[in-house]
């Protein structure tokens, strides 16, 4: 069975039922599902009770986003659009993902999850500690250019189901822990710095900025948040103000004013998550950019 060389990466997992379409324009997405009892089991035993787990799932995710599904797709949600997935739940990581890479990218394991789109899985050289596993992820990212809103530790990952192909090379060299601890660590990197005022918006600019960050949030419903990512709507807004090429300061003037409750919610660190979040949205920016640069050369 296919999904034994994952269990080879990762020994217990959580793992969820979901759901993911577009509407033909692909302007509109509907991402959601629930975490399967909400338990951690064995690798093996989840892999091989996939289809009882998605019949098990289905009524309830059919209740909670049958009509949305059916408004953004124009068809009803049947028990195939159901996707199983899981995210390691060891202490001590074994292994990364990173999605979005290219089929010939040193992984250890690829799960093709749609035509040409891969996720790849990369061995660590030791078991490695969340903050180790986000430097290794960080290392990899920097080099195969990789989805950079898809590269958490725990983030989901596909079982291989179906006919999705997966594709294995145990000869590749383990991530290096240790360097990617030395080289990319919070400490090596650079933070955007904002200045402690910022710009005075114009009611026109609040109206339009709270709403782009309503459909944001409303496009990040999933298993893990049903009420919406907050704090994806507030990178979304903030890459949304950044593409327009607006300044970083305007950016977190919108985040502020738009976010109505991020006081409450942060408390007295709400002035340095507006930093950090503007700050990733930045370096994002800059990435694309310099992606784009390359790819006209």
């Amino acid at each position: 069975m296919a999904n034994r060389e994952l269990e080879r990466l990762y020994k217990k997992v959580r793992f969820f039922i979901g759901i993911k379409a577009a509407s033909p324009d692909g302007k509109m997405v509907v991402n959601s599902g629930i975490t399967y009892r909400k338990v951690i089991l064995d690798f093996q035993k989840a892999a091989q009770t996939l289809e009882k787990q998605c019949r098990y799932a289905f009524p309830e995710i059919l209740k909670k986003e049958g009509v949305c599904f059916k408004e953004i797709t124009g068809r009803d949600l049947q028990l195939a659009d159901l996707r199983p997935s899981f995210c390691p739940a060891d202490d001590m990581l074994q292994a990364v993902m990173l999605d979005d890479v290219e089929d010939n990218c040193g992984a250890h394991v690829l799960v093709e999850t749609s035509p040409g789109n891969w996720q790849g899985h990369f061995l660590l050289s030791r078991p490695a500690s969340k903050k180790e596993a986000t430097c290794v992820i960080r290392m990899l990212r920097s080099y195969h250019d990789s989805d950079p809103g898809a590269a958490k530790v725990r983030q989901g990952r596909r079982f291989i189901t179906g006919d999705m192909r997966s594709l294995v090379d145990w000869s590749e060299d383990a991530a290096d822990v240790d360097h990617a601890v030395k080289c990319y660590s919070d400490e090596d990197e650079d933070e955007l710095e904002l200045d402690d005022e910022y710009p005075v918006l114009t009611e026109s600019q609040k109206d339009l900025y709270r709403q782009v960050w309503e459909r944001r949030l409303k496009n990040s419903y999933s298993y893990l948040y049903p009420h919406g990512n907050k704090s994806a709507a507030d990178f979304g807004l903030a890459m949304y103000i950044l593409d327009k090429g607006l300044s970083p300061g305007v950016a977190g003037a919108a985040l502020i004013h738009s976010r109505q409750t991020l006081s409450i919610d942060k408390g007295s660190y709400a002035l340095r998550y507006v930093q950090k979040t503007v700050g990733a949205a930045w370096k994002e920016k800059l990435r694309q950019t310099e992606k784009q640069k390359r790819l006209k050369l």
